[in-house]
């Protein structure tokens, strides 16, 4: 808990970048507030328990509003483990898994849940 709280630290608090057609702002999510949020969460699917994925979170800024995005992902392979809490975007991307990936939004403006689903399945 102490590494995971000192590499946010670590990490700038906004990133302003942009090219030609957009830009974004983003933001770093704090493990603190990550922990609050997951005790509110029901998942889709009674299947799997949040302790099962591996959580990705990353903030962005819409239109002024904070949302914090999520993508849990339940473990491919022995060299990833269940419960591990990574503060970034996911570098593997899954088109399809069901509920084994799971998506979330959530407007820290208003605390609110915006949507959670599990991906489709092909």
């Amino acid at each position: 808990m102490l590494l995971f709280a000192a590499v946010a630290l670590l990490l700038p608090s906004m990133v302003v970048a942009s090219d030609d057609t957009e830009s974004f702002t983003s933001w770093v999510p704090d493990p603190i507030g990550i922990k609050k949020i997951e005790r509110k969460l029901r998942l889709p699917d009674r299947h799997y328990k949040l302790r099962d994925y591996i959580r990705y979170y990353w903030g962005t800024d819409e239109d002024g509003v904070p949302i914090l995005n999520a993508e849990f992902q339940i473990p491919s392979d022995d060299t990833e483990k269940a419960g591990t809490v990574i503060i970034g975007r996911p570098v593997k991307m899954y088109f399809d898994g069901g509920c084994a990936i799971v998506t979330l939004r959530w407007n820290m403006a208003s605390n609110d849940l915006v949507g959670i689903r599990c991906n489709g399945v092909a």
